[in-house]
């Protein structure tokens, strides 16, 4: 997957989306659609991540402002249009993780091209611990996922 995709939230991708759940949001159903391989895709105010099995990676990226916006706009029942939005180069790519076998984790570094220096861009992260998602619960089993998007400050309204 190469850096800078655009992603296209369409009325169809709006009309099936769940409010408050990071994994079927407008952008992550957007993102199942428009790019295939891709798996385990959570999207947040923070970061928007997803899995390729294929070369066993966890890419997480920044969300941008504009998706941001769409995203609070949505869960707080505001109707929102379709959007576009540039997906920028991955903040910080982890390998996928064996489920329920210890692993042990390179230590984290970074890319730092000269084209990156260049553009005043920020260097990807590759390797290290992903940074944490959030401790909420998912309703149906208690159990702390991160999976329902939800926002503690009163003032995460536009």
């Amino acid at each position: 997957m190469s850096a800078h995709k655009q992603v296209v939230v369409t009325q169809k991708h709006i009309d099936i989306a769940t409010r408050g759940d990071s994994s079927h949001c407008m952008i992550a159903i957007a993102i199942k659609e428009q790019f295939p391989g891709v798996t385990a895709i959570a999207v947040d105010l923070a970061t928007i991540r997803y899995s390729l099995p294929d070369k066993r990676e966890r890419h997480i990226f920044l969300t941008p402002f504009s998706a941001q916006q769409a995203l609070l706009d949505f869960d707080n029942g505001v109707t929102v249009v379709p959007l576009k939005f540039r997906l920028p180069k991955a903040a910080h790519i982890i390998p996928m993780g064996n489920r329920g076998k210890a692993r042990v984790r390179k230590p984290a570094t970074l890319s730092n091209t000269a084209h990156d220096r260049r553009e005043g861009a920020t260097p990807t992260r590759i390797g290290g611990t992903a940074p944490p998602t959030g401790a909420l619960r998912t309703p149906a089993t208690r159990k702390r996922t991160g999976k329902i998007r939800g926002f503690g400050a009163r003032a995460m309204t536009r």
